[in-house]
């Protein structure tokens, strides 16, 4: 008795590119687009999303749209994002979903390749950058209201000293028998500068006080 075997030669879909934001420092609220490239037309079952690594958490930009070749992900920061070094984009999360091509092979998730290294994510305080392992007190960049009207700011974060995440909002530091004026400061933080007993900071940059109202943003 003779019998037949037949092999499939078309090889199942791959993920070729993925059009990802823009450089740039986004605040929270911001929303991210990424397109990601097929090489071959495509159909699409279920909800596959797109893993992101934002700072040190992993995040996942929802499918709104699958055109032919192209499936379109979308992801919009909150305030417990930050991400100072480039997001990450990991890969295609099925999600009990499939991806097929017109043949019915189905494409299998691999780690993308994408330019995201300059896509940062401004934190909305100095905790939400320690809570995304940032470790190291510094300047940051902060911005209150994220996509909001009000501008974003340097503050001065503690994130090695009683657990990390605190703000400055005071630098008063003068030298001993002197009694410089104050400067409440409510669009912009103090800084840190000397950090030595007797140094003399009145009138910088990095001098006063921040006002009751920037005070109850930063709660």
């Amino acid at each position: 008795t003779a019998t037949a075997t037949a092999t499939a030669t078309n090889a199942p879909p791959t993920s070729i590119s993925v059009i990802v934001p823009s450089d740039g420092d986004y605040p929270y609220n911001s929303s991210f687009v990424f397109s990601v490239v097929f090489s071959e037309n495509i159909t699409v079952t279920g909800s596959p999303r797109l893993e992101l690594t934002i700072g040190n958490q992993t995040r996942y930009a929802t499918l709104t749209s699958s055109a032919v070749s192209v499936l379109t992900f979308q992801y919009t920061t909150n305030s417990n994002d930050a991400d100072i070094d480039g997001i990450d984009v990991v890969k295609i999360d099925l999600n009990g979903g499939s991806i097929e091509d017109l043949d019915g092979g189905a494409y299998v998730p691999t780690t993308l390749q994408a330019a995201t290294e300059n896509v940062n994510v401004i934190g909305q305080n100095c905790l939400s950058y320690y809570n995304n392992n940032y470790t190291t007190s510094g300047v940051y960049t902060i911005d209150l209201d994220g996509t909001g009207s009000e501008s974003s700011m340097q503050a001065y974060c503690a994130q090695a000293e009683e657990g990390g995440g605190w703000t400055l909002v005071l630098n008063y530091l003068h030298q001993g028998g002197t009694s410089p004026s104050t400067n409440i400061r409510s669009d912009s933080l103090p800084l840190l500068g000397a950090t030595t007993l007797g140094a003399d900071e009145s009138r910088t940059s990095t001098w006063g006080h921040s006002a009751v109202s920037l005070l109850s943003q930063l709660n």
